[in-house]
């Protein structure tokens, strides 16, 4: 099942739930925000269309999780994310209630991003599974706040936010 996080409410084909809040109204260039609250949930193999970060923002969860072929057994805290790339097979069966953001990246924005700092043809996205990364939750909760306290004024927001510039 392809994911397109360009388009308005595409996790509907993998989750029951739909998303509580999303940057779709707004039309923030080349990166996308969902946020959802799921309970125990288990999602048929899918892979993204954009380059995914799942960040939890609340729960602690046990899962197991599918990424690019590896099977892993996960327990996945307030704080971690896991990277899912473009066109990478993804699966997970999550035991507990959480709440996450998806933040989604079209290919091209990040490359186009990634060459202002370095030639783009050495930009390699891996998948990795859950792990703390207290930079990414930050900049995640931000977008979030920025999208619910000021929907327009949220484009802005993210743009300085992905090109370094705030």
């Amino acid at each position: 099942i392809a994911v397109d996080f360009s388009q308005q409410a595409a996790t509907s084909k993998v989750l029951k739930r739909p998303n509580l809040l999303s940057s779709h109204q707004v039309k923030w260039h080349g990166i996308y925000l969902e946020y959802h609250q799921h309970p125990p949930h288990e999602t048929p193999e899918h892979y993204p269309k954009q380059h995914v970060l799942a960040i939890q923002t609340l729960g602690k969860v046990k899962a197991e999780r599918r990424l690019d072929g590896r099977l892993k057994q996960e327990q996945i805290n307030v704080g971690d994310v896991c990277i899912v790339p473009a066109r990478t097979p993804h699966w997970i069966h999550s035991t507990g209630e959480q709440e996450l953001i998806l933040l989604s990246l079209e290919p091209s924005f990040l490359k186009r991003i990634a060459y202002e700092s370095i030639p783009a043809n050495n930009v390699e996205l891996i998948p990795h599974f859950a792990k703390s990364d207290p930079l990414i939750y930050q900049i995640g909760l931000s977008l979030k706040t920025a999208l619910q306290t000021d929907p327009l004024g949220s484009r802005f927001y993210a743009d300085s936010w992905v090109k370094g510039k705030r």
